[in-house]
């Protein structure tokens, strides 16, 4: 246990699929938690070849790795291709998730947004020096390596003319972020609002004059709200395609998920919360059972039951900032008595979804759940894997999965009945964990609509920080 403990404090491990919901107060990002999440589009290139008949336009055919990412580049850096979009044409909100890794070769590599099928040529970047001034771009492009200026990224608004005249900022990069290492990017699209988040935490927010509309003035913010770019005159497209680009470095795209975002108030009829949060236990939200089977810190599995219980301090809670927390997950299966919609996560008073959450069942799953009969005959079993991102949290912090229902009922995985006293006194299919990182507590958000029903679930979820357990895996 020690071996293990020592490796998850020294490596800090991000999580892939999601972001934190909790951000600076002065912070210009949009709130997560009232976003629903569909999926449109994904590729994880595991079939080995590049689809650039339906998926993907691309000017020089890239390649697919043996382990499967989108090889950008090679030994003629041009003809082994520098540039490939996704053919999604995107006027409506989305978010989208990516990870890549590069060289600090030469030039510059890294990705566009809002920029056109054809004649948009990001692969030019920003120039910041190199090669030519003249050469020219289409769209907000985003250098993630800038060979000339190490340490860090570039963002240009570009408009098709020379690039030396576009309005461009360099920033530096997020703490430890090293580009020649997979990394983690989001990018959340809400119109006037363009989001980079850079391995799970929001890195720069950019605030347009227009709501999907052509914009012609921009500002950059930090997460704390400071501003990094005053507004300035730009021209922004209203919509267009998300590429990826590099001018001479081998570059490598991988697990690449397009979402449509659909926007909402936090409370009342907004799709993240529905007829209203329970307990999983409660009465009349169809709950059979459910199963957690594995449970994970920093992407890494921390074992069964007994194995885990070093992890916690004396008074139940987990340190975060001592265990090095970055992510927490959850892997399992649900039963209901109704569909499953979709699955998330909940940190103190806000609740995220993602279609990634939703996991494949394996082959047999479903007929074995239901040939246990009752209940369980009429259910619906379905797999989860859950990641919560907690690193940028500060003060106590009640994380927990959540599942939502057809009828838009959220369910919180926490049954706190004892499965065996005896063996593990604690239950042993909660979810709930208390999480405490140095610095104040979050304040409770503000609410809008039914704010009761948002305040009575938030003191509920507070009053189960004392029940914190990692739970033993089974197999069903």
């Amino acid at each position: 246990m020690k071996k293990v403990l020592a490796v998850i404090i020294a490596v800090a491990m991000i999580s892939t699929l999601s972001l934190g919901v909790i951000v600076n107060a002065e912070s210009k990002a949009v709130d997560q938690s009232t976003l629903t999440l569909t999926e449109r589009f994904s590729d994880d290139f595991s079939d080995g070849a590049l689809d650039t008949e339906t998926k993907w336009k691309v000017d020089t055919p890239p390649s697919v790795t043996d382990d499967g990412k989108l090889q950008l580049g090679g030994s003629n850096w041009i003809n082994e291709g520098y540039l490939a979009y996704i053919r999604e044409v995107l006027d409506s909100d989305y978010v989208c998730d990516f990870t890549m890794s590069g060289p600090k070769n030469d030039c510059y590599w890294g990705f566009a947004v809002r920029s056109p099928e054809t004649g948009g040529n990001p692969m030019n970047g920003g120039r910041f020096g190199l090669p030519s001034a003249a050469e020219l771009s289409t769209g907000i492009i985003v250098d993630l390596m800038v060979k000339p200026n190490d340490g860090k990224i570039g963002v240009t608004f570009c408009d098709g003319g020379a690039n030396a005249e576009a309005p461009t900022v360099l920033l530096d990069v997020p703490g430890g972020f090293d580009p020649t290492v997979e990394n983690t990017y989001r990018v959340v699209d809400t119109g006037d609002k363009i989001t980079l988040y850079i391995n799970g935490s929001e890195y720069i927010t950019i605030v347009l004059n227009a709501d999907f509309a052509d914009a012609d003035k921009a500002a950059i913010y930090a997460a704390d709200g400071s501003e990094l770019m005053a507004e300035t005159d730009v021209t922004v497209l209203g919509s267009g395609n998300i590429g990826f680009y590099q001018r001479n470095n081998v570059v490598l795209v991988d697990n690449v998920v397009l979402s449509d975002a659909v926007a909402g108030s936090s409370t009342g009829d907004d799709p993240a919360v529905g007829t209203g949060i329970t307990n999983f236990l409660d009465e009349g939200n169809g709950h059979v059972g459910y199963s957690l089977d594995v449970v994970r810190w920093n992407g890494d599995d921390v074992g069964d039951r007994g194995a885990v219980e070093a992890y916690f301090s004396g008074d139940g809670t987990l340190d975060g900032a001592t265990l090095g927390g970055k992510s927490v997950g959850y892997y399992g299966w649900v039963a209901f008595t109704q569909e499953v919609k979709q699955f998330g996560y909940m940190i103190n008073d806000k609740v995220v979804f993602d279609p990634a959450f939703t996991a494949a069942n394996e082959n047999g799953l479903a007929d074995t759940i239901r040939g246990w009969g009752g209940d369980w005959a009429n259910s619906y079993p379905q797999r989860y894997d859950i990641t919560a991102p907690i690193d940028g949290l500060t003060g106590t912090n009640v994380v927990c999965a959540v599942v939502e229902l057809a009828d838009g009922t959220i369910v919180k995985l926490n049954d706190d009945s004892v499965y065996n006293p005896e063996e593990r006194p604690f239950p042993d299919r909660l979810t709930t964990l208390t999480i405490v990182f140095p610095g104040a507590d979050p304040q409770p958000q503000p609410q809008t609509g039914d704010a009761a029903v948002a305040m009575i679930a938030m003191v509920a979820v507070l009053a189960m920080g004392a029940a914190v357990v990692f739970a033993k895996k089974r197999s069903f």
